[in-house]
């Protein structure tokens, strides 16, 4: 028997940072998203992130780069929606 989910429960807090994570992950265009899923769900270095995807190494670690920092302003952003 399936448990009802209270909606005026809140959270837990790992939960909403997961949910938080991939929202934040899916509004990243598809060049930023793919480097940060191989990097830190699949625990790839920029090395081989660079050769899975035939690009240059800076390229790589620059995308990596700008994707946090969308990620960071993005997590800022909601942050203050929510206070």
């Amino acid at each position: 028997e399936s448990q009802a989910v209270d909606p005026s429960r809140p959270l837990d807090e790992g939960v909403a940072d997961k949910l938080l994570t991939e929202h934040l992950l899916c509004q990243l265009v598809e060049r930023y998203r793919a480097i940060i899923t191989m990097h830190y769900h699949e625990g790839m270095t920029c090395s081989e992130i660079a050769e899975r995807l035939g690009m240059d190494l800076n390229t790589v670690r620059m995308r990596r780069y700008r994707a946090i920092l969308k990620l960071r302003e993005a997590s800022n952003i909601a942050g203050e929606r929510q206070s």
